[in-house]
C-alpha cells in the first residue's frame, strides 16, 4: 500500500451567494463557492474585497485564465491540448510572499471537462507527522518543514525557504510549487540528491490524491475562492478553449508579506 493511501483530503467547497458565509467556509473549511455573481474582469476584480472586505491589503489584477494565466507557463501537450494540471498552489514564483486567498470567477465553461479539484494540505502535512517515527511518512514531513530549498523558479526573483513555515498569524503555509524548474536544492544542501528523492515523493503523494479526489464543477457566475496557503489545486483536461475564468490573487492581514512592486494574478512580475 503507497503512503496515505487511506487518506480522503480532497474538498468539495460548499455553495453560497452570501459574501460573509464564503469568507467564513474560507477560514473554516479552506474554501468556498460564491453564487450569483456578474460575469466579466471587473466583477472578479471585486470579489476579494465583497467575500474579505477590510482584511484585504493588496488585490492583483484580475487576469484571465483559459489554458493558464495570461503570461503563466502553458500546461499542453505535444497536440496542443489541455493537460491536468499538478496538484500546486498558486503565486508560488513569489515564494513565501505568495497570496493566500486564490479567486476564480468562471465566464464560459466547457462542457467537456476541466472538473476543479482542491485538496487539504494541511491535512496531508498533519497524516504525514502522525506517522511513527523513523517511518518514510514522517521523514517527508521533516522534509516539509526544515529543509531549507531554493524555491526560485526559472528566470523569476530568487527566494528560498522551507515549503512549509509558520505564518505571523500562527498558521502555516504550504508553499506547493510542483512544476518542473520551480525549486532545486540549496548549494549548500550535504545531499542534494536525497533532497530532489524526497521532493519527487512529495510530488507522487501530491499526484495519487489528485487522481483520487472528489471532482466538482464551478459555472458562469460562480467564483471558486481558496485559502492559499492551506488548500492545493488543480483542474482536468478540457476539450473547449473557450473556456474562460478570471484568476484574481489577493493578500490579506494574515498573509507572511506583498511582493514588492505592481501586482498581477500571474507571473509577468514576479521575473528578474
Amino acid at each position: 500500500m503507497a503512503l496515505l493511501d487511506d487518506l480522503e483530503p480532497s474538498l468539495v467547497p460548499a455553495r453560497t451567494d452570501d459574501p460573509a458565509e464564503a469568507a467564513r467556509l474560507m477560514r473554516t473549511e479552506g474554501a468556498a463557492v460564491l453564487t450569483g455573481l456578474p460575469t466579466g474582469q471587473a466583477s472578479a476584480g471585486a470579489v476579494a474585497r465583497l467575500v474579505l472586505g477590510d482584511r484585504v491589503v493588496a488585490v492583483a489584477e484580475p487576469i484571465a485564465v483559459r489554458e493558464g494565466g495570461d503570461k503563466d507557463r502553458k500546461v499542453l501537450d505535444t497536440d496542443g491540448h489541455t493537460v491536468p494540471l499538478p496538484m500546486h498552489t498558486d503565486g508560488f514564483t513569489y515564494g513565501h510572499d505568495s497570496p493566500d486567498v486564490m479567486i476564480l470567477l468562471c465566464d464560459v465553461d466547457s462542457a467537456v471537462g476541466g472538473e476543479s479539484v482542491l485538496i487539504d494540505d494541511h491535512a496531508v502535512l498533519a497524516a504525514l507527522q502522525a506517522e511513527p517515527p523513523g517511518s518514510r511518512g514522517a521523514e517527508l514531513a521533516t522534509f516539509l518543514t526544515d529543509r531549507v530549498l531554493d524555491l526560485t523558479s526559472e528566470g523569476m526573483v530568487p527566494r528560498s525557504g522551507t515549503m512549509v513555515r509558520p505564518t505571523p498569524s500562527g498558521r502555516p503555509l504550504f508553499w506547493l510549487g510542483i512544476l518542473d524548474g520551480c525549486w532545486r536544492p540549496m548549494p549548500d544542501d550535504p545531499d542534494p540528491d536525497g533532497a530532489r528523492a524526497l521532493f519527487d515523493e512529495v510530488a507522487a503523494l501530491f499526484e495519487r490524491l489528485r487522481q483520487r479526489a472528489t471532482r466538482f464543477r464551478v459555472g458562469p457566475g460562480e467564483a471558486l475562492c481558496v485559502d492559499n496557503y492551506r488548500v492545493s489545486h488543480s483542474r482536468d483536461a478540457y476539450t473547449d478553449l473557450d473556456r474562460l475564468f478570471w484568476r484574481v490573487w489577493a493578500w490579506t492581514d494574515e498573509a507572511v508579506g506583498v511582493p514588492d512592486g505592481p501586482l498581477a494574478s500571474d507571473t509577468r512580475y514576479a521575473r528578474v
